[in-house]
């Protein structure tokens, strides 16, 4: 919470108020909760509900280091029992959605041993 805050201050995360909804906007990345819609650049983006469940948990911790099993609980509306890498193939392609170069993110990176986090400074 205290990153967070910190990068409101400084300019480089702001979430503002869209209608009864949030809007994230992590550098030229932009999560609309309210609306269900996500933008780079201004070019809107077209996400599964699931990818799109995943990249609003990210964003609402950009630099927040998730482990897969926690990636798993939270966007798995039942319990989950499985293999924790089947988060994986969704990572991959919300990364070929908002990466100019999937093999070379700068939105969602990869944490060894640990899962994923997006990028506070993209």
């Amino acid at each position: 919470e205290k990153r967070v805050e910190a990068l409101l201050r400084r300019g480089q995360l702001s979430t503002q108020p869209a209608g009864d909804g949030e809007r994230l906007e992590i550098g030229d990345l932009v999560v609309d909760k309210r609306r269900h819609e996500v933008s780079r650049a201004g070019s809107r983006i077209d996400l599964t509900p699931l990818e799109f469940q995943i990249l609003e948990l990210l964003a609402s911790e950009p630099g927040r280091a998730w482990s897969r099993n926690d990636l798993l609980d939270r966007v798995w509306s039942t319990e989950y029992e499985g293999y924790q890498r089947n988060i994986d193939p969704h990572i991959n392609r919300l990364r070929k959605k908002l990466e100019n170069d999937p093999k070379n993110p700068h939105y969602v990176l990869t944490v060894r041993g640990v899962g994923y986090k997006l990028n506070e400074n993209p």
